[in-house]
């Protein structure tokens, strides 16, 4: 995941929190006669070290590794000023950009 450590290298905010969420797909459940969607999530809280921030984005690749080859990516990262970075990624390669997000200015 080289290209998550070359975009943060561009900010000089601090991050403040980290969440990750793999959609694994659709799961039916024929007793209900419905469908799901599976997620697992992975977050890294406020008040992490700079160890525990390294270790947890060295691990976004494994994370992604263990879903399914259809699955969705999303990566939230938040700064301390309060903007929020985004990457929605598709296994098969299909899609994958990022958004820089602030808040509107007040009227």
């Amino acid at each position: 995941m080289t290209e998550l450590l070359f975009e943060l290298k561009q900010f000089k905010t601090p991050i403040q929190c980290v969440r990750v969420i793999a959609n694994l797909g659709l799961i039916y459940d024929i007793t209900t006669d419905s469908a799901t969607v599976e997620e697992k999530t992975f977050i890294l809280p406020t008040g992490f070290t700079k160890q525990e921030l390294i270790r947890f984005l060295k691990n976004i690749p494994t994370m992604y590794a263990s879903v399914s080859h259809e699955s969705e990516l999303d990566i939230v990262i938040w700064f301390v000023d309060g903007t929020w970075l985004t990457l929605k990624h598709n296994h098969d390669g299909g899609y994958s950009y990022w958004y820089h997000h602030s808040r509107p200015k007040p009227v």
